[in-house]
């Protein structure tokens, strides 16, 4: 089944953001001047930069995800250490 096939959606593309390269906006339905979803969209996205910035600063300058491993990556680690350990007392 598909649904939302009369959705009107756009694309907001924003090279001079540091944190976001496009956007995609789906847009209700009404009686819109593109002009007026053009600058909506547009606030919309420095809004959202804005955000991303201001939680960057409040987590000490980096992004929260560059800052702490991935779980997955620690438990496969901890896996590979825990196998090793087994294998050395097995030997000896």
């Amino acid at each position: 089944m598909l649904r939302g096939v009369n959705r009107k959606i756009i694309e907001v593309q924003d090279p001079e953001s540091r944190y976001f390269e496009r956007a995609i906006l789906f847009v209700r339905q009404g009686d819109w001047s593109s002009g007026e979803i053009e600058r909506e969209a547009a606030a919309f996205l420095k809004g959202a930069s804005a955000e991303a910035e201001r939680r960057e600063r409040s987590t000490g300058g980096t992004l929260l995800k560059e800052r702490r491993p991935p779980k997955a990556a620690l438990l496969k680690g901890a896996a590979a250490v825990g196998a090793a350990l087994l294998l050395l007392l097995l030997l000896f």
